[in-house]
């Protein structure tokens, strides 16, 4: 079910919010979002967070459209 449907079926919705990788390291970041999956509708990846330097929030969104 994608998040639309989601929001058009659920009365209640569950999101995560997880911030992409300091470095070009992003199996952690995707092991993490693996282990949401099943228990969240959607997830919210920050950006920006604490004005530390990471990968992008867009980029780190695409790695996991594309997982």
């Amino acid at each position: 079910m994608d998040f639309k449907q989601a929001l058009q079926e659920k009365n209640f919705i569950v999101t995560a919010e997880i911030f992409p990788p300091k470095g070009t390291d992003t199996g952690n970041f995707l092991r993490k979002a693996e282990l949401l999956k099943p228990l969240v509708d959607a997830i919210n990846v920050t950006d920006n967070q604490r004005a530390v330097m990471r990968i992008s929030s867009q980029a780190a969104s695409r790695l996991l459209i594309d997982r």
